[in-house]
């Protein structure tokens, strides 16, 4: 049987060993989206906790935390087995993706997958589910941060509207 260890990677279940779960107490390192937040289907904007406004792909394709309540902030979330990718709702082509170390943007390939980490204040982070440690971040001045240099710190946290 193939099972989810804590580090939310894939392996065999060695023999004689009960398989794990997927129950809402043991999620195998990642844990599903709470209700009502981020879920398949659900239209979203993302305020960034460090600068106060909202996480945006612009035109050029860039990403930043400068983002107003247009075509260009305003998210829609698709699931990806346990995780969820965030495309623009009005340019589905473009998703929100950590590619190369690099807060950028995909066409929803695998490094558009992202885990989502509830925090306990209501915010989320979100984590690569390709790069694991890398998280989306923005920071106070509204440019990217690093995803290799983003956690779930204040930097990795947003308000989910």
């Amino acid at each position: 049987a193939v099972v989810s260890t804590q580090s939310g990677h894939y392996g065999r279940a060695a023999k004689n060993s009960p398989a794990k779960t997927k129950s809402s107490a043991q999620h195998g390192g990642f844990a599903p989206p709470p209700t009502g937040i981020l879920t398949p289907g659900a239209v979203v904007r993302l305020t960034s906790k460090a600068h106060g406004k909202n996480l945006r792909i612009n035109q050029n394709g860039d990403v930043d935390g400068r983002g107003g309540t247009g075509q260009w902030a305003t998210f829609m979330v698709h699931a990806r087995g346990p995780y969820i990718a965030l495309s623009l709702q009005n340019h589905p082509n473009k998703f929100l993706a950590i590619k190369n170390n690099t807060l950028t943007h995909g066409t929803g390939g695998k490094f558009c997958s992202l885990i989502v980490k509830p925090n306990p204040d209501g915010t989320v982070s979100l984590e690569s589910a390709e790069h694991r440690t890398q998280h989306v971040g923005i920071l106070d001045n509204g440019d990217p941060k690093g995803p290799h240099h983003t956690g779930t710190g204040k930097h990795g946290q947003f308000y989910v509207n």
